[in-house]
């Protein structure tokens, strides 16, 4: 069921999976701490909401998919699948390349008293989010032409589930807070924050 649909949007989320566990495991082993994480596993409490709100960010996150591997009967790609399919492809290479040019930054000494914004990170201010918010969508599109309007309307709630939880939850939010108090003073900072828009770059701005 689902047919080719069904199969690139597993190929995805498979590599989308892989490279982000590696990565964060990768990212542990060297730095053996994680001041996020840590702030989260204070108490039993604060543990099990991170990891119940966790497991629904991936429910939720894979609706789309899941009702897609159900469908019946598979709807051919055409040009708006390939659209679809490429556009979350492109959001995987962004959300890697930002992440590893963060992670290449921060193993320079300049790390210590200045903030990122070479490369993605230069036309974004979180290019990495950009990406997430990318890839969901896309796999979003790829679903939906094989959906019926009420399946359509409930795999809706993935990108603006992910959408909400990023620039107004736990991601863009909490970064953005913790940058502006490190660099509050840095004139520097204040510059890049105004000229550097906060998720989806503007072409030919810089």
């Amino acid at each position: 069921r689902g047919g080719s649909r069904a199969l690139l949007s597993t190929i995805i989320i498979t590599s989308w999976s892989v490279r982000l566990a590696g990565f964060l495991f990768y990212r542990i082993l060297n730095t053996k701490t994680d001041g996020r994480l840590s702030d989260q596993f204070k108490t039993p409490q604060q543990t099990t909401t991170f990891w119940v709100a966790s497991g629904l960010w991936g429910w939720i996150c894979l609706i789309p998919h899941s009702v897609l591997c159900f469908s019946q009967p598979s709807v051919a790609l055409g040009p708006f699948g390939f659209f679809a399919a490429a556009l979350a492809v492109s959001g995987l290479v962004v959300e890697t390349v930002a992440d590893q040019q963060k992670w290449a930054f921060k193993q320079t000494p300049e790390s210590k008293t200045s903030f990122c914004q070479t490369g993605l990170w230069k036309y974004s201010r979180h290019p990495n989010y950009c990406g997430e918010l990318t890839v969901w969508t896309g796999l979003f599109l790829l679903s939906a032409p094989a959906l019926s309007l009420p399946y359509l309307l409930l795999c809706a709630a993935s990108p603006a589930f992910i959408t909400l939880l990023l620039t107004k939850v736990s991601g863009i939010p909490i970064a953005e807070e913790r940058m502006d108090s490190r660099f509050a003073s840095d004139a520097d900072y204040q510059k890049y924050k105004a000229a550097t828009p906060v998720l989806f770059p503007v072409p030919f701005a810089k």
